[in-house]
């Protein structure tokens, strides 16, 4: 999951503060999304810079990037017993210092069949349309961009449309999609769609 998704999830799960490390372009995106605070990406993440923030100790950090760097970065603003999020396999450096400092690294993965995931999806999924209908959840499919993928899309926060009639609206949607995509695309959605009546 990209950090996107993260923040949304945490704000409706209600922690706070939540904050975001990002390019200074997205920060207002991130705040509308649920961020509280936004640290340039740039600037080396401490805890003292933490602790100008809130004094509240940071239980939970998610690290999108994963690298030996955000890794270490994350080990060292959680407070004691506090647990990493990371998306790749831990790195040795940041695995040591975890242990070193009583704090546990976990590797997360939103495989929705996994035994550990069957039961979280499925109380999700419960209140997903109530979430989108509502708009405290925001999610657009776009293209995806990983060469020789044979991944359409994925989810990223951002506007949707919801459109009228339901399933019926289907072929205008991906029509809609598909003159929206533009040269974006390198296949047509359409492409291979037959359209049968009656």
């Amino acid at each position: 999951m990209s950090s996107s998704p993260a923040i949304q999830l945490a704000h409706l799960s209600g922690f706070s503060p939540i904050i975001a490390t990002s390019s200074l372009r997205h920060f207002d995106f991130l705040k509308s999304i649920g961020a509280t605070d936004i640290l340039d990406r740039s600037t080396p993440l401490t805890k003292s810079i933490i602790n100008a923030i809130t004094s509240k100790p940071i239980t939970v950090v998610y690290d999108a990037i994963s690298s030996a760097e955000t890794q270490e970065s994350g080990v060292g603003i959680l407070a004691p017993k506090g647990k990493l999020a990371v998306v790749l396999s831990p790195v040795e450096s940041a695995v040591k210092m975890a242990e070193k400092e009583g704090k546990d690294i976990v590797r997360v993965h939103g495989f929705k069949v996994a035994p550990p995931n069957v039961q979280l999806v499925r109380e999700f999924w419960a209140h997903a349309t109530g979430l989108l209908e509502s708009g405290d959840l925001k999610v657009r499919l776009i293209p995806s961009t990983l060469e020789g993928s044979h991944i359409y899309s994925y989810i990223q926060p951002l506007r949707y449309e919801v459109l009228p009639r339901g399933l019926a609206s289907i072929i205008d949607g991906l029509i809609k999609l598909e003159q929206s995509l533009g040269a974006q695309t390198r296949f047509s959605p359409l492409r291979d769609l037959k359209v049968v009546s009656g």
